[in-house]
């Protein structure tokens, strides 16, 4: 039993948790990776209007060291800045307490202005929901690949049945069941193609991956989903 959402109309946007990477030559500090997640490792999340605490966190991996700045947004006003000498490695960064008064849907983002970046910053969604509503969700059928399945180390197209009233739908990839997300992105499509360059970058020859989708409706109600499934590449000869 999920909360129903009640939201304002938003613009359909792709949002993928992806690498981000920053032209560092001749500097030596460069951001290598970004991930953002909620408490519950999760890329997006549900709450109810005026929670308190509701936080994101950003994992970031950058090479060399020097001043990480950036700032968090929500709905593209900034709601924090951060500012801190980092050496070689990987650093978490905690958002301030997310606004939660207004109903609907809000995207977080962390943006980094230092090193620059050349790309976009990843963003994360979560719905304000009013108190004490239910409704059930529909399940997801005619899933590709099926469970467990060993696929060819070559970009992969995931697919599924699109439940009535669906638009959009949101696919995540994780190294671990009900762990925090590898990547995610969203599709206006009941199928999504893993790009050759995030495949290189984030999924190994011989090891298991879990993925899983999330279907919303034109108020982005979230509406269908599946249940988490199994997936690994062949090993590369």
């Amino acid at each position: 039993m999920i909360k129903p959402v009640l939201m304002i109309a938003v613009f359909l946007i792709v949002i993928n948790i992806c690498p981000v990477v920053t032209n560092a030559e001749g500097t030596g500090f460069s951001v290598n990776w970004v991930s953002l997640y909620f408490e519950n490792g999760r890329p997006e999340t549900t709450a109810g209007r005026n929670t308190t605490g509701l936080k994101a966190h950003a994992d970031i991996v950058f090479a060399g060291s020097g001043l990480l700045e950036g700032y968090w947004e929500v709905d593209g006003r900034v709601i924090g800045r951060v500012s801190r000498h980092v050496t070689g490695g990987r650093i978490t960064i905690e958002s301030p307490a997310l606004p939660t008064f207004d109903l609907g849907t809000r995207i977080v983002s962390f943006v980094i202005t230092g090193p620059p970046a050349t790309v976009p910053s990843p963003s994360i969604l979560y719905f304000l929901t009013p108190e004490n509503t239910t409704c059930s969700l529909s399940d997801i059928k005619g899933l590709y690949p099926e469970d467990g399945a060993q696929l060819i180390y070559a970009p992969v197209k995931f697919s599924w049945q699109k439940v009535n009233k669906s638009t959009h739908f949101l696919i995540g990839f994780y190294e671990k069941n009900g762990g925090k997300p590898l990547f995610s992105a969203y599709t206006k499509d009941a199928a999504y193609t893993v790009p050759e360059s995030v495949l290189k970058s984030l999924f190994a020859a011989g090891k298991t991956y879990y993925w899983s989708v999330k279907g919303f409706d034109s108020d982005n109600n979230i509406i269908c989903e599946n249940r988490v499934r199994s997936f690994s590449f062949n090993k590369k000869k």
